[in-house]
């Protein structure tokens, strides 16, 4: 198991507004960036130590530098010159580029850290959202939030707690290492220093809008991007591929736009930065150079500047204001990481539930060879207010072939839903055998029921890969079992290079019925005791669905099958009946039974 932190479920209204709730208050995206960075903060504050500790040695290297060009100058032994200040510049230079390797190493790897951890959390979310949640976020969306986005939090999470740090601390070590030769330079460098931050708060507030709409524009864009390029086919037969083309040529434009605009603020931002720390080294330059050639007598406590005092000043100016640009360059990485914390907060919450932990912690387990029988169930889905099924009750055989049947839309997929772990219920109770299925129970329905859509989805690859999808490890001899079970291994014999035939993202290269039968084998190798199969001879030909309905009749000879169906024949060949009345919907549905 892994030891990230349990994940909250969220209501819809959260999901779609990007929103969660701790108790009943509302987090924040800074709470939620702490939390996250929560695990791997002492790390970073390690890195961060080590990244001061080096700028500290870059303003003792500056003073090498100054008394070795002073010695140099005043004509004293190239020996001495070379030995002490040189000697010792390289040394700890050496030493400072190790702290630095080893400061960047450490921050690299917390984020690389933090942003698995992250990924995996949404993955483990999006498994919670239910397919039949019409308000849930588009695949693009997620799929963005997962990548991109992402990938937007490493400059944050490596850099700024260490940029941070330096920004605090060495501009004061720095001003107390000025100050000790001239208070006019160390007041100069203050000046400048002070008007920094100012422009930087204005420009942050512009740039964290800015840097909503785009994360904003993107998401959108990777959400239309995909669901056009899913439905290209549809988009051709009815010559809709212009039309596409130029909404999301407006799309890209809008994302574009809201790029050039936080672009545009840095930019503007970063020239100011530039100005006042020019002016703050400029200063210092003049003053040095007027105190060399004796203009000015003032500024460094009655005493002289001296080569070795105003070098070491013209040396550390510069280095005075390079950590306040880099915590101005990561402060725009931070406006970003905040917008992708308030998109992403929305599905990823670090608080476990507390008594969801613990009912976890003492769930009992479920015999599902064990009839299953509905108790009074309303079934709505998610996003809507009119229940699909209302107060229905009705017995599912423990073996067999079990057929529910009725007209269009009187709420057979609806219960395979339920089964399947997709759709829980509203009220009424579910009991397998004795046992009521809540959240004190392990190995509800869905945990041991294989399901086969009406129209399953084929994954762009093998033959043989597409199969081993419910099993991974399963041998070749395995697969070819369970494609024997669904009378599809003399198919795949057939094709060009047998199981090793790669089939396109939709299943091109079967036809439908070939494509339910192998779904079919699928959930065969899974070894599921119950399978879940919803319309499985809908719109084929009678011989294919006469082949269809052998497969099925075989397989319920080792495991419960219960299927959703329109189909007569299928009908009259399962044992067990259950008739829904779309009329009759809100009252118990009646049960029939009947021999295969």
């Amino acid at each position: 198991m892994s030891d990230l932190p349990g994940i909250m479920s969220n209501s819809v209204n959260d999901i779609k507004t990007g929103k969660t709730k701790t108790g009943d208050e509302k987090s924040t995206a800074s709470e939620w960036m702490k939390k996250f960075i929560q695990p791997e903060k002492r790390t970073l504050k390690k890195a961060a130590v080590l990244d001061l500790f080096a700028g500290v040695i870059g303003i003792v290297q500056a003073a090498c530098i100054a008394v070795g060009f002073a010695e140099l100058l005043s004509e004293k032994s190239l020996w001495t010159v070379i030995i002490v200040p040189a000697g010792l510049y390289l040394v700890l230079a050496v030493f400072r580029s190790a702290i630095e390797y080893c400061a960047g190493r450490m921050s690299y790897g917390a984020s690389k850290r933090l942003r698995t951890r992250l990924r995996e959390a949404l993955v483990r979310r999006c498994c919670q959202i239910s397919p039949l949640d019409i308000t849930a976020r588009p695949v693009g969306e997620i799929a963005s939030l997962g990548s991109e986005i992402v990938d937007g939090f490493e400059a944050y999470l490596s850099r700024y707690v260490s940029v941070q740090n330096r920004v605090t601390y060495l501009p004061m070590v720095i001003l107390a290492a000025v100050g000790y030769f001239s208070w006019f330079v160390a007041l100069v460098l203050l000046l400048c220093g002070i008007l920094i931050p100012v422009v930087m708060a204005m420009a942050g507030m512009r740039v964290k809008k800015d840097s909503d709409r785009q994360i904003e524009a993107l998401a959108w864009m990777s959400a239309r991007f995909l669901d056009r390029l899913q439905g290209m086919t549809t988009l051709r037969l009815f010559d809709a591929v212009k039309t596409s083309r130029t909404e999301l040529s407006h799309i890209a434009d809008d994302y574009r736009i809201a790029t050039m605009r936080v672009l545009k603020t840095i930019f503007l931002s970063s020239a100011a930065l530039e100005f006042f720390s020019a002016g703050g080294i400029a200063g210092t330059a003049i003053y040095v150079a007027l105190s060399w050639g004796g203009y000015l007598s003032f500024g460094a406590w009655g005493l002289d500047i001296g080569i070795a005092s105003g070098l070491f000043l013209l040396l550390v100016a510069p280095d005075f204001f390079a950590p306040l640009k880099e915590f101005s360059a990561i402060y725009h990485d931070r406006a970003s990481a905040n917008s992708a914390a308030k998109k992403l907060m929305g599905l990823v919450a670090w608080e476990p539930d507390v008594a969801e932990c613990a009912v976890v912690s003492t769930r009992r387990k479920v015999d599902l060879s064990q009839p299953i029988h509905f108790r009074n169930v309303t079934l709505t889905y998610p996003g809507k207010t009119i229940p699909a099924l209302e107060n229905v009750s009705f017995n599912i055989a423990r073996d067999g072939l079990v057929a529910i049947t009725g007209p269009s839309g009187c709420g057979k997929s609806t219960i395979l839903a339920c089964l399947s772990g997709l759709l829980p219920p509203v009220s009424g109770s579910i009991l397998i055998g004795d046992v009521v299925i809540d959240k004190t129970t392990r190995g509800v329905p869905g945990d041991n029921m294989g399901w086969i859509a009406q129209t399953p989805h084929i994954f762009h690859g093998t033959v043989l890969a597409n199969v081993r999808l419910a099993k991974p490890s399963a041998s070749r001899d395995e697969v070819y079992e369970a494609l024997r079970l669904a009378h599809l291994d003399t198919v795949v014999r057939q094709l060009p290079r047998q199981e090793l035939t790669v089939l396109g993202e939709t299943g091109f290269g079967l036809s439908g019925g070939q494509l339910r039968r192998l779904a079919i084998a699928r959930a065969i190798l899974s070894g599921k005791e119950t399978l879940l199969i919803d319309e499985p001879t809908a719109d084929l030909d009678t011989d294919t669905a006469k082949e269809v309905r052998n497969t099925l009749i075989e397989l319920s000879r080792s495991r419960r099958l219960i299927i959703a169906t329109h189909d007569p024949e299928l009908v009259r060949l399962c044992s067990h009946v259950i008739e829904l009345d779309k009329s009759a919907k809100p009252q118990a549905s009646e049960i029939m039974e009947g021999t295969s």
